[in-house]
C-alpha cells in the first residue's frame, strides 16, 4: 500500500514537472514571438520614418525647383508662389506625400529671411533697438561673432555674455513688463539674408539688363568702367561720371550716390533707374539688407535714423502700392514717407526683395483609395494625416543663379514639445507660452545647431551625399555670368550649411 502510494506520488510529481516545463516553454515561445513582432514593428517604424524623411527632402528639393523657376520675379521683388503639396511616389494604396507647413504668421508657407535683423551684419545699436534687447546683450552678440559669422541664431546660446532668458522671454531690467511677447527678440533675428548685387531691370531700358551685375562706382576710373556705363546708359553718362571722379568725387557708399542725385536735383523717376544700376561694392552679395516691403515694424525701426512712427508709416503705406511701384526703394521718397537725408541714412541697409525663403516641409505616407476617375485620394478615415510624419525646416537661397540649401534641420518634435509645454501650463493654471520657433524667423531653440547636431537624428546616413544633392537643379559647373561679372569680388560672404559648388 505504501509502495503504491509512493509510486503514484512520484508519477504525479513527474507529470506536474512536465506540465510546468510545457507551460514555461509556451511562455518562452510567446515571449519570443512578441519580441519578434516588436522587433519587426520597430524595424517597420524605422523604415517608415526613413522613407518619410526621404519624401520630405524631396519636398525641399521641389520647393527649391519652384523658387528657381521664379527667380526673375523674385529679383523684381514679387512674392513666390508654391504648390503646397507634391506626390513623390505612388505604390498601390500608398503614396509618399510632401506638403508645406505654414508658419504661424504666414499663409503661403514661405517666410522671408530679409524681413529679419541679420545678427551677422547689424550693429550693436541696431540690435539694441529691438524691444526687449538691452545694450549689454547687443554688444555681446556683436563681440562674439565668429570670423565666418553665426551659422544660425541657435549659436547665440554659446555666445559669451548673451542672456538666453532675455532672448527667449524678452525680460530685461530696461524693459517694462508687458512690452514684449513671450517669444522675446528671437522671432526678429536671422542670419541668412543676402541681397544679390544685380539689377532688377527697373526704369529706362531696365528689362535688357535684368539679372546683370550692378555697376560698382567705388573704384578708380578705368576703360572697363566706361564700357559698363556706355552699355547700361550712353557715352554722355560715362563722360559725366568720369568728370565727377576726376574732380575728386568718391562713391564709398550708395548714400553718396543719393546725396549727389539730390544735389543736382535729378528727378525722382530717374532715381529708379540709377539706384537699380549702380552700387558701391565689388561684392556679388550684400548680406543683411532688410526688405522694406516685408519687414515688420519691429525690424524696420532698427534701421539707422528710423523711429516707430516712420516704421509704422512704411508698413501702412506699402499696403496701398502695387508690385511695380514697390520694386524700387525710391517709393519711400515718392510717397513722402521720409525725406532725402533719412533716406540716405538707410539706403545701404535696405532692399525691396527677398532671395532667401524659409519653409517647413512635412513628408510621410498617405493611405489612398481610387476615386471615380481612378485617381488616388486619401482614405476618408485617415483624415489626410501622414503616417510616419517627418518635418524638415529649410532656408532656400536664390541669391546666386545656382540655388542652395543654406539651412536644414529636422523639427518633427517641435509640435510635440509645444503640446507638452501647453499641457504643463494648463496643469499649473498658467497661460501657455508660444512654441519655440512658432514665428517664421531664426531658430528660437537656443543652442540648436544646423542639421540637427544637437541630439536630433541625422537627416541622412551619408551627410556628404545630401551636401552634393543640395544643388540638384543645375548640371552646368561653369561660373554663372552674373557672379563672374564682379572681378574684384571678395568672395562668397553668405553663411549657411551648404555653399555653391564651383
Amino acid at each position: 500500500m505504501g509502495r503504491r502510494y509512493m509510486k503514484a506520488n512520484r508519477h504525479g510529481t513527474i507529470l506536474l514537472a512536465v506540465m510546468l516545463i510545457v507551460v514555461l516553454g509556451v511562455m518562452s515561445a510567446s515571449t519570443v514571438v512578441l519580441t519578434a513582432r516588436a522587433g519587426r514593428g520597430a524595424v517597420s517604424h524605422g523604415l517608415g520614418r526613413t522613407q518619410s524623411r526621404a519624401v520630405a527632402w524631396s519636398g525641399v528639393q521641389a520647393v527649391m525647383a519652384e523658387l528657381l523657376a521664379q527667380r526673375e520675379q523674385l529679383l523684381r521683388g514679387e512674392e513666390p508662389s508654391l504648390s503646397g503639396q507634391w506626390v513623390i511616389f505612388e505604390d498601390g494604396s500608398r503614396s509618399g506625400v510632401a506638403r508645406l507647413v505654414p508658419f504661424a504668421s504666414e499663409t503661403d508657407g514661405a517666410a522671408s529671411e530679409a524681413a529679419l535683423v541679420n545678427i551677422n551684419t547689424a550693429t550693436a545699436d541696431m540690435l539694441a533697438r529691438l524691444d526687449g534687447m538691452d545694450g549689454e546683450t547687443a554688444e555681446a552678440i556683436v563681440r562674439s561673432r565668429p570670423s565666418g559669422g553665426y551659422a544660425s541664431t541657435g549659436e547665440l546660446g554659446a555666445a559669451a555674455g548673451v542672456s538666453i532668458s532675455l532672448l527667449v522671454s524678452g525680460e530685461s531690467e530696461e524693459s517694462n513688463a508687458g512690452d514684449v511677447e513671450a517669444a522675446g527678440v528671437v522671432p526678429w533675428l536671422g542670419c541668412f539674408s543676402a541681397d544679390a548685387n544685380v539689377q532688377a531691370g527697373l526704369g529706362e531700358n531696365g528689362a535688357l539688363h535684368a539679372g546683370r551685375a550692378r555697376i560698382n562706382l567705388n573704384q578708380s576710373w578705368s576703360d572697363d568702367l566706361r564700357r559698363a556705363l556706355v552699355d547700361r546708359f550712353d557715352a554722355e553718362t560715362a563722360d559725366g561720371v568720369k568728370r565727377l571722379m576726376e574732380s575728386g568725387v568718391r562713391f564709398q557708399s550708395e548714400a553718396d550716390v543719393v546725396r549727389l542725385l539730390a544735389f543736382f536735383q535729378v528727378p525722382l523717376d530717374r532715381w529708379v533707374t540709377i539706384l537699380d544700376a549702380f552700387c558701391a561694392s565689388p561684392n556679388s552679395y550684400q548680406p543683411g539688407r532688410v526688405d522694406i516691403n516685408r519687414a515688420p515694424v519691429e525690424v524696420l525701426k532698427t534701421l539707422p535714423g528710423m523711429d516707430d512712427v516712420t516704421a509704422a508709416n512704411i508698413v501702412a503705406r506699402r499696403e496701398t502700392l502695387d508690385d511695380a511701384r514697390k520694386a524700387s526703394i525710391v517709393w519711400l521718397l515718392e510717397t513722402g514717407v521720409m525725406d532725402v537725408e533719412r533716406f540716405a541714412g538707410i539706403v545701404d541697409h535696405v532692399c525691396t526683395r527677398t532671395l532667401q525663403w524659409r519653409v517647413r516641409v512635412e513628408g510621410g505616407i498617405l493611405n489612398t483609395v481610387e476615386d471615380e476617375f481612378g485617381a488616388g485620394v486619401a482614405e476618408p478615415e485617415s483624415g489626410g494625416l501622414l503616417r510616419d510624419r517627418i518635418v524638415l525646416e529649410a532656408v532656400i537661397d536664390l541669391a546666386a543663379p545656382r540655388p542652395r540649401v543654406a539651412y536644414l534641420r529636422d523639427v518633427s518634435l517641435l509640435e510635440a514639445a509645444a503640446a507638452l509645454a501647453e499641457a504643463e501650463a494648463v496643469e499649473r493654471d498658467e497661460p501657455p507660452e508660444e512654441a519655440p520657433d512658432s514665428e517664421p524667423s531664426g531658430e528660437a531653440v537656443i543652442g540648436d545647431d544646423v542639421g540637427g547636431s544637437s541630439g536630433e537624428a541625422p537627416l541622412v546616413d551619408d551627410e556628404s551625399a545630401m551636401e552634393n544633392a543640395a544643388e540638384p537643379l543645375n548640371e552646368d559647373n561653369d561660373e554663372p555670368a552674373e557672379e563672374a561679372s564682379h572681378p574684384a569680388d571678395a568672395g562668397d560672404t553668405r553663411v549657411g550649411r551648404w555653399r555653391v559648388i564651383k
